[in-house]
């Protein structure tokens, strides 16, 4: 398979719509995803017929000929602002799209996230084979402004989605980063395939501005991201430019792997004082992406939990 990024807007009568991604199967047919404002946009065997915000993403596939018409063409989004930024395709014909939307009614199935949080969250859909339904459908993101730029899948068919993120609670799972650590960080998250649950979620910046632009993954599951920083401190492992350069914003590229990543241990509890007996909630803020847990707790008592719950 192999992906390309495009954006060529096309205007008619003062409307616009473009393209932010496609891609295609190897002998196999392509699709392409982006935005548009047009009420008659060309849709054929749509999902969705109409235009329903100001701006939606829209979704067409087209047979292994590439031969008009395409297979099918919808609309997809809600009565705000919707935005597509990238495609896979599956081997059974679906196809996985991703973007951003404000719209509070985004068509959800199935979601991790059931509803609209923030100002801007990210959003993740999957249609059928022949465009007709939603096998799955979830927005994503925190409570500030989110955005995902990019899609990409391992040889087990796991889903990674890299994006930006403003929001102090995205829900962060077996994080490198756990925190935001400035105006906005790259965020990435690893979905099992059929996106119902979350195997990672990480934020990763320095104190600044850092935006993730785009991911690619190997059969392994080794994801490598790229975009852009303004952060002086951004991580940095065996750095080929170490320092920040000279410019408004540098670019980068970061690797992260989930089994050679080294954790690093760190932990709250709460409260951290009172009256005994005290029941005390500690809570798993480790670096990396552990796999097991061994609490000892110093009165003879220990926890294999993740956040265990200690009196």
């Amino acid at each position: 398979c192999f992906a390309m990024k495009r954006r060529q807007p096309r205007s008619t009568k003062g409307v616009s719509s473009a393209a932010s991604d496609v891609y295609k199967r190897q002998n196999g047919y392509a699709c392409i995803v982006g935005q548009t404002e047009s009420p008659n946009f060309q849709v054929i065997k749509p999902y969705q017929s109409k235009l329903k915000g100001t701006f939606n993403a829209f979704v067409t596939k087209f047979d292994p000929e590439g031969k008009y018409p395409a297979a099918y063409s919808t609309y997809l989004g809600g009565n705000n602002w919707d935005d597509g930024k990238g495609i896979i395709a599956h081997p059974d014909g679906s196809l996985t799209v991703v973007g951003s939307t404000k719209s509070s009614d985004f068509p959800t199935v199935n979601p991790i996230q059931p509803q609209l949080k923030g100002l801007q969250d990210g959003f993740i859909a999957t249609l059928t084979a022949d465009g007709s339904a939603l096998n799955q459908s979830t927005y994503f993101g925190g409570s500030m402004v989110d955005s995902i730029s990019a899609v990409a899948q391992d040889a087990t068919n796991n889903i990674y989605i890299v994006g930006t993120s403003d929001s102090p609670d995205l829900p962060a799972t077996l994080a490198y980063q756990s925190k935001l650590g400035g105006k906005s960080d790259l965020m990435l998250t690893k979905f099992n395939p059929i996106i119902s649950q979350i195997e990672y979620c990480t934020y990763l910046g320095g104190s600044d501005i850092d935006e993730g632009r785009g991911v690619a993954v190997t059969g392994e599951g080794d994801a490598y991201m790229t975009g852009y920083t303004t952060s002086i401190n951004f991580p940095k492992v065996w750095p080929y430019q170490q320092n920040y350069g000279d410019g408004d914003r540098d670019a980068f590229v970061a690797v992260i792997s989930n089994h050679d990543m080294i954790p690093v241990t760190d932990f709250v509890g709460v409260p951290t004082e009172g009256d005994a007996p005290l029941t005390v909630q500690f809570s798993d803020t480790s670096l990396g992406i552990p796999t097991s847990w061994a609490w000892d707790f110093g009165d003879g008592c220990n926890s294999s939990e993740r956040n265990p719950v200690h009196i």
